[in-house]
């Protein structure tokens, strides 16, 4: 550019020339730097919504991720749940079982401390 401008100035004497030279080159270089300008605007607004985007999308996966934790979690939960039940009710099945030989028993006992009878038992 500076050297078109140069090769200009030699060729036009008129003072009038050379200033309409300075002010078409400074009009170019405006808007060289406005267009620039525009270019960098346009990329900080693309970033910024791209950045959003990002943003949304991790929001987005640790969602999913905390709920494919805590169905897990569920499962897991319920899992050791059962395990605890049948754990008690096989526990229960043999309190009964032991608690049935001494039925008959325990009801004769009761039957005498009613009818008055244990007490002269002894």
């Amino acid at each position: 550019m500076k050297k078109v401008l140069d090769e200009k100035r030699l060729k036009l004497q008129d003072p009038q020339e050379s200033l309409e030279l300075i002010l078409t080159a400074e009009i170019e270089i405006a808007n060289k730097v406005s267009e620039a300008r525009e270019r960098a605007d346009k990329s900080i607004l693309e970033a910024r919504n791209n950045l959003g985007n990002l943003k949304a999308r991790m929001i987005e996966d640790a969602r999913a991720e905390r709920d494919t934790l805590f169905q897990e979690g569920v499962m897991a939960t319920n899992q050791e749940a059962e395990k605890r039940i049948a754990a008690a009710r096989s526990e229960a099945q043999v309190f009964l079982e032991s608690g049935r030989k001494f039925l008959a028993e325990a009801g004769e006992h009761v039957l005498a401390l009613l009818l008055g009878q244990e007490g002269d038992a002894r």
